[in-house]
């Protein structure tokens, strides 16, 4: 049988379970958030991937790949940890057991349960497989030391679909600093724009709105608002390649309606509410003194 189609198999199985489980909805990709195909070309770029709801910028993803050309943005978010063997209670006899290049067991606390004793008693040749902790990039200790420093640094942006461009506005709104300087970060942004416009020409979506919609929740209006003011003062970048008023007039079009939405929230709640990154409560009926048009 073909490779895509089991493929296609696997990824329509799993649509049907979703609409089992949301109760019968007529199309079960409507349930998702987002939901992406990429069909170009099985050896180097075939791969699906569904996003459930998105519950304070976690997502709970689901991934079909038969080849994808890259599995991660930026080094900091190229740490995978393997629970497999965790999952599974997989025990082998030591002397099999060995460590892969570029991997480092997890400690999870003692794997093993007083009724998972050997018969004979003898437990001491045996021992539960470690889940692993390793790096897409192939360099743990840099994705590790990326993480702790909250650094951005990446390799051939321009193969990451869309770039990396938004996701980079949104890590520097988190406190997340620039790895390089000067020449060498100029060369990043080149990569991560010609990666956006390439994302920009070939998505039927409005590419920016999607990404919006995707990482924050409705009512986080601070959070949008401070990722857009970002994207803008990154606009400069997108010149060179003949997008920057493009990407403004989105940029505006977009906090005008956050603007529209929060006023109906607003409305709506006429009681003390919290709002996101600011410490204290305010009422709705009143003027915010850093957000007046709340």
């Amino acid at each position: 049988m073909p490779v895509k189609t089991i493929f296609d198999s696997i990824r329509t199985s799993v649509l049907e379970l979703i609409k089992e489980l949301s109760h019968g909805v007529i199309d079960p990709e409507s349930y998702l958030q987002k939901s992406i195909l990429i069909n170009q070309e099985v050896k180097t770029n075939f791969w699906s991937l569904f996003a459930l709801r998105n519950e304070g910028g976690r997502h709970v993803e689901l991934k079909f790949v038969l080849s994808i050309p890259r599995e991660y943005i930026f080094f900091s978010d190229s740490i995978k940890i393997d629970l497999t063997n965790f999952a599974k209670n997989n025990r082998v006899p030591r002397k099999e057991k060995s460590e892969k290049e570029n991997c480092v067991p997890l400690e999870l606390g003692s794997n093993q349960k007083a009724g998972d004793a050997e018969p004979n008693g003898n437990v001491e040749n045996r021992e539960y497989l470690p889940s692993k902790i390793s790096s897409y990039y192939k360099d743990l200790k840099k994705a590790i030391s990326d993480v702790k420093s909250r650094s951005i640094d990446t390799v051939e942006p321009e193969k990451i679909r869309g770039g990396g461009f938004l996701k980079y506005a949104h890590l520097k709104t988190k406190g997340f600093v620039d790895a390089r300087e000067g020449s060498d970060l100029e060369q990043l942004f080149e990569g991560m724009v010609s990666g956006f416009r390439q994302e920009l020409k070939d998505s039927k979506q409005d590419v920016l709105s999607q990404y919006v919609r995707n990482h924050f929740e409705p009512h986080h209006f601070p959070k949008k608002f401070k990722f857009l003011e970002e994207l803008k003062s990154l606009c400069s970048h997108l010149e060179k390649r003949g997008i920057k008023d493009a990407m403004k007039t989105r940029i505006e079009r977009i906090h005008k309606e956050e603007l529209r939405k929060m006023a109906i929230f607003r409305a709506a709640n006429r009681h003390p509410i919290v709002l996101p990154l600011l410490d204290f409560e305010y009422c709705s009926n009143g003027a915010h003194p850093f957000f007046p048009y709340l």
